[in-house]
């Protein structure tokens, strides 16, 4: 994780110092490290990483996404529960530590206020559409 957390901000300091034309845009780095670390990622860590400052790193998110770290970290994590919903047949609670909710209760309730049903409600009207 420290070796790709050097990459990562080798990358992104040299994406902010020059844009080259053949490079993925640093926004794009940053966006995958995030969608590639779901489970351990966080705003300390990734300013920690990036050697920048953490309010600085929020706003920056927040100005070249037009969404927060955190919601989109949760869109992100709901958007792959869903699929591993839908698409597995691991458990609820197994879907939940694979995406870092280490409380089942803590993945049911965030995966409920965001799609207004729970995980295995989803999971059986998924089964029901499909069948």
């Amino acid at each position: 994780l420290t070796a790709m957390c050097l990459h990562l901000y080798t990358n992104f300091a040299n994406q902010l110092m020059k844009k080259q034309e053949n490079s993925e845009p640093a926004e794009q780095l940053l966006l995958n490290f995030i969608d590639n670390h779901l489970k351990d990622v966080n705003l300390t860590m990734l300013a920690d990483t990036l050697k920048m400052n953490q309010n600085y790193l929020s706003q920056y998110f927040k100005k070249h996404f037009g969404i927060s770290f955190m919601e989109y970290v949760t869109q992100k994590k709901m958007e792959k529960a869903k699929e591993m919903l839908i698409h597995t047949t691991l458990t609820c609670k197994a879907i939940g530590e694979e995406l870092g909710y280490h409380d089942p209760n803590v993945f049911t309730r965030a995966f409920k206020k965001a799609e207004s049903i729970t995980p295995t409600e989803y999971r059986k009207r998924h089964k029901t559409l499909t069948l």
